[in-house]
């Protein structure tokens, strides 16, 4: 199921553009993170047909019109929703609908995590959430903290500074 808010957009085409970001970026190993790729468990979750993509303006309102239906879909991994332009949303827009989200949906086990063409995040000069198009990614927290541990120990994290860690932690919810 794919949203949008204009009659000009073609979410098919943005869907591919940032699946094909996803197979030549995402996927691919990097020295920067231990030979992982940016997020080693993207290929088995496109794959497998566990990400599910929503092309829409990137609202409060519009993404959490559509938390329930991925909260009652246990077989999705992760939910992208698609800014339907590469601009007229800034990073510090992306953000503040990150923090947000995740202020509000922590107690319901869900992370979101955002990406914008102009993310400042890098690990070594590696910007691993500048993405094709301004996006917020909600994972189910238990499965995020789960891919944590799995590679926490695997080099990932080598080249990460406390800084990155707290870049990180900002965007969450105080424990």
């Amino acid at each position: 199921m794919t949203k949008t808010r204009s009659p000009r957009i073609n979410p098919e085409k943005i869907i591919r553009e940032f699946t094909q970001h996803i197979i030549q970026f995402v996927e691919k190993p990097r020295p920067e993170l231990g030979n992982l790729p940016v997020c080693p468990f993207a290929r088995k979750a496109r794959l497998e047909n566990r990400i599910r993509f929503e092309v829409l303006e990137l609202t409060w309102e519009n993404i959490i019109a559509l938390v329930p239906t991925f909260l009652a879909n246990a077989d999705q991994s992760l939910i992208v929703f698609i800014h339907p332009s590469t601009d007229g949303l800034s990073y510090e827009d992306v953000r503040s609908v990150v923090v947000e989200l995740n202020r509000k949906l922590h107690n319901a086990n869900l992370l979101a995590l955002g990406g914008h063409p102009e993310d400042p995040f890098n690990i070594d000069g590696l910007y691993t959430r500048k993405d094709p198009y301004p996006n917020i990614q909600l994972i189910r927290l238990d499965l995020g903290e789960q891919s944590y541990l799995s590679i926490k120990d695997s080099g990932y994290y080598d080249r990460w500074s406390e800084h990155h860690f707290r870049q990180v932690s900002v965007d969450l919810p105080a424990s």
